[in-house]
């Protein structure tokens, strides 16, 4: 076969040939740039000019992409549907199994419908187990390998987690609210809790299913160390009306009937209760085991009766008694022999009194005039005693606002009871008026009775029947 290509041709000139067997028409274009004929067989595209533009209709080149600054506008796929990268970004994999949407957040299984698990660009990750339990794990953090003992830290299903070592919430457990339990340290407790909030704030509460409320908690312990219980609190085990050694405060509230009490016992020689005053340096209240007590301070029962103030009885630590009855006839002072409920001894509030046996005195003065009140001095003396008082503090969440306490804030409070040394003053009146002296007065009369009994025996009268004079 001889082909007469024309001399001189232009570039992209084109040389038609028929095969007289095949009867097949083959083109030939003439490359400059080459200086050769390109054949194509009539039906079939031809090879692209590499001096030319991408994408030459009519040529193998726009079958292809070029490997840089093309974009697809269809579905890649290997193997029917194995993988898939699509036009808009998203992708499946291993048959859509594994996914990445066109937002960009990237699914294995099918966490809308059933099993799976999301990552998303957004910044939360999430797994899906409709039957899932504590012993399905949705994380884990393996260290060191990837048996089950490697495991360091896992949520579980039933919202259970585990930490091989200390768990942080919050950016530091020093300066700002945040928990932080510690292991086998010494300088560390095992569970730091801290608010800093200036007010009186919670930092643990305890409520049971029902308890939405802070009011509605069983137990709560505050920033400043104080705390509050429902129920019982126990060094367990420990029941203290059996004989067992230990404490037990508790409270049995209105509903069950049950009492207050504080019930505490030791075995040994020692105070079943004692309270030691730091700014004075010594124990200032004690029970013993066998229910002896001792106070360095005022006792009162009731009311404090100085000065009439309220019915009550009054133990001053300076050595003095006091008692205030509201009734003039009631007994200040009762005394008893066992068994006998009538009593050998009394003085009334209004001052009577009543002994059934000898009273033995080195003398006895009474006042004569005592109605009459300008027979009476007043004067003031100085005491002092311990005075409880209660003042509401509001009850503060975490950054809240301020905890000052101002008209119509209904915010929630709590009444918290302290004490303080006061120093009081009171009336002390003293009798000044007249006066008998008991002793002087008999001792006048036995010197009378004597005189008057010579001068009768002088007169000759018989004495001899007269009561001796002891």
């Amino acid at each position: 076969m001889t082909l007469n290509f024309p001399s001189n041709p232009a570039n992209g000139a084109t040389y038609p040939y028929t095969d007289p067997i095949t009867n097949t028409v083959t083109v030939y274009t003439y490359r400059k740039d080459a200086k050769l004929w390109t054949a194509q067989t009539q039906g079939q595209e031809i090879l692209p000019d590499l001096s030319g533009a991408p994408h030459q209709p009519s040529t193998l080149d726009e079958r292809y992409i070029e490997k840089s600054g093309d974009n697809m506008d269809g579905t890649l796929t290997v193997n029917t549907n194995k993988i898939e990268l699509k036009y808009d970004g998203s992708a499946s994999f291993a048959g859509g199994e594994a996914v990445i949407t066109g937002s960009g957040n990237f699914k294995a299984g099918d966490p809308d419908n059933d099993i799976g698990s999301v990552l998303s660009p957004e910044g939360y990750n999430f797994g899906r187990r409709d039957s899932g339990g504590a012993a399905d794990r949705g994380y884990a953090l393996y260290n060191g390998g990837s048996n089950p003992t490697d495991i360091v830290f896992s949520v579980s299903y039933d919202g259970s987690a585990t930490f091989a070592n200390q768990c942080v919430f919050g950016s530091d457990a020093i300066s700002t609210h945040a928990v932080v339990p510690l292991n086998n340290s010494v300088l560390n407790a095992s569970l730091s809790v801290k608010n800093s909030y200036d007010g009186v704030a919670p930092v643990i509460d305890i409520r049971d299913k029902d308890g939405f409320q802070l009011s509605e908690a069983n137990a709560v312990i505050y920033n400043d160390g104080s705390a509050t219980f429902a129920g019982m609190v126990d060094r367990f085990p420990c029941n203290p009306t059996n004989g067992d050694t230990g404490y037990r405060v508790k409270w049995g509230g209105p509903d069950t009937g049950d009492l207050t009490y504080v019930a505490t016992r030791y075995n040994g020689a020692s105070q079943a209760f004692a309270h030691y005053n730091g700014a004075l340096a010594k124990t200032t209240a004690t029970i013993d085991i066998n229910g002896n007590a001792t106070f360095s301070g005022t006792v009162i029962a009731g009311g404090n009766p100085d000065n009439g103030g309220a019915p009550g009885c009054r133990l001053w630590y300076g050595g003095a008694i006091a008692a205030c009855r509201a009734s003039g006839n009631s007994a200040v002072f009762s005394g008893y022999t066992e068994k006998n409920p009538i009593s050998t001894a009394n003085i009334s509030a209004a001052g009577a009194a009543r002994f059934d046996g000898g009273v033995t005195a080195p003398n006895v003065t009474f006042n004569l005039e005592p109605d009459n009140e300008a027979n009476y001095s007043t004067t003031t003396e100085e005491y002092t005693e311990t005075e409880t008082y209660e003042i509401e503090v509001p009850v503060i969440q975490t950054g809240v606002g301020t905890a000052d306490l101002v008209d119509g804030d209904e915010r929630e409070t709590r009444t918290v009871t302290k004490e303080r040394e006061v120093t009081k003053t009171r009336e002390v009146k003293t009798y000044t008026g007249p006066t008998m002296d008991v002793k002087a007065e008999l001792l006048q009369l036995r010197e009378t009775v004597s005189l008057m009994t010579a001068a009768l025996q002088k007169l000759g009268v018989d004495t001899s029947a007269f009561p001796a004079l002891e």
